[in-house]
């Protein structure tokens, strides 16, 4: 059974390969993420029947083609769940309103045909790191000088349905189905 997530793709730019680079040097305790695989995630579905593939796949583009593209910045540089005791590092996105009311919508197809609600709330960012043991002095001063910093434009034009394979490698990500938003 694949394990499905909602997505947009975030190319990446000098900024944040830049962070990215930064984040890989700081040795074994940080695990970047690979370039290519960056996105903002919307919805995580995880694991589901080959059967619900094209049902997720059409309410998705039915929902993505009734919202407009969008720019939005990527602005500072933060940690889940918090920058005292990171685990996760992002970039934020500023102005995600546009975001969250296509995720809700989102959300109700996806109940509509049979999967279950997310009850976290939505929170934009782009992971860039995630950490696998204690962290490095050098991390919490990234965290601290880069907290505001600007990261350039996200560019939302189209939402991808994704498939993640779990390698030893790290995850492999799969573009299933692209949905574009109304220009």
């Amino acid at each position: 059974m694949p394990r499905v997530f909602i997505a947009v793709s975030a190319p990446g730019n000098d900024a944040i390969e830049g962070v990215v680079a930064t984040l890989s040097g700081m040795g074994r305790a940080v695990k970047a993420v690979a370039l290519n695989n960056l996105h903002l995630t919307l919805r995580f579905i995880g694991q589901v029947e080959e059967g619900q593939m094209e049902p997720i796949a059409s309410a998705v583009h039915d929902v993505v083609a009734d919202h407009r593209h969008a720019e939005l910045p990527l602005i500072g540089l933060g940690a889940f769940p918090n920058r005292q005791r990171p685990q996760t590092v992002w970039i934020g996105i500023r102005g995600q309103e546009p975001l969250a009311s296509m995720v809700q919508d989102i959300e109700l197809a996806l109940i509509d045909v049979g999967i279950e609600p997310d009850e976290r709330p939505f929170h934009a960012h782009l992971t860039v790191a995630r950490v696998k043991t204690r962290p490095p002095a050098e991390l919490f001063e990234l965290l601290e000088q880069r907290q505001r910093a600007a990261f350039g434009t996200l560019d939302v034009l189209s939402v991808d349905v994704m498939l993640s394979t779990l390698t030893p490698q790290g995850p492999v990500y799969t573009v299933a189905h692209r949905a574009a938003l109304r220009v």
